[in-house]
């Protein structure tokens, strides 16, 4: 018993066993250390990207698409042809109302144009000089006289130049008012030309018009 006891003595206070237990610790607490620093390393790399990632979520607009394709009622357009995507946010009630709006001041403008255009409109009188938006056009058929659509007639308005009445036009020559139009309002004249390719060369262009003659 006593030589056992005596043997393990022995072995535990061997010098080479407490040299191979600091070996390890050298080699075992750097290897510990870099992959502490590595996983820490990593950790911090993830956390911007789970950051962005969550505004990113956080500013992305709510049922965009649920609005933006909605029709108006009346068919004429939709909210989507109004409202660029990513600027719609709001409540698909807003964004039409919006486009009524719109639409609404756009007409109001354009019949602003058309109560200017008349006002400034005079009674034709002999010697006075005017501009006038003149378009063109070409037969056959008859004039509102009943005469016959032939290059020299002018249809005007005749609630300001009476038919019958001789106009010198710029660039056409002299002419003779003797016919009328649905769209022809105020200041707007249609000249007649012989054909037309005429008629679309000289398309719509604002020139002066002179009253050379009234009708008797």
């Amino acid at each position: 018993m006593q030589k056992i006891k005596n043997m393990s003595l022995s072995i535990f206070r061997k010098p080479n066993s407490h040299k191979a237990n600091r070996w390890s610790l050298r080699i075992g607490i750097p290897v510990i250390t870099l992959f502490l620093l590595i996983h820490l390393v990593n950790s911090l790399a993830e956390a911007p990207q789970s950051t962005e990632k969550s505004l990113s979520a956080n500013l992305q607009p709510q049922s965009e698409t649920s609005f933006l394709l909605t029709p108006l009622q009346n068919g004429e357009a939709s909210a989507k042809e109004l409202v660029s995507p990513g600027l719609a946010y709001g409540t698909p009630s807003d964004v039409i109302t919006i486009a009524q709006s719109k639409k609404a001041k756009e007409r109001a403008l354009s019949q602003k144009k058309k109560n200017t255009s008349r006002s400034e409109m005079r009674q034709a009188r002999e010697g006075m000089v005017f501009t006038a938006n003149a378009s063109g056009y070409t037969g056959p058929g008859k004039t509102k006289l009943g005469t016959k659509i032939r290059p020299g007639i002018v249809a005007v308005d005749p609630d300001y130049i009476p038919l019958g009445t001789v106009l010198w036009v710029e660039g056409y020559g002299t002419c003779r008012a003797e016919d009328t139009g649905g769209a022809i309002k105020g200041n707007a004249i249609d000249l007649v030309f012989a054909t037309e390719e005429d008629a679309n060369a000289w398309g719509r262009k604002e020139v002066q018009v002179r009253v050379m003659k009234l009708p008797d």
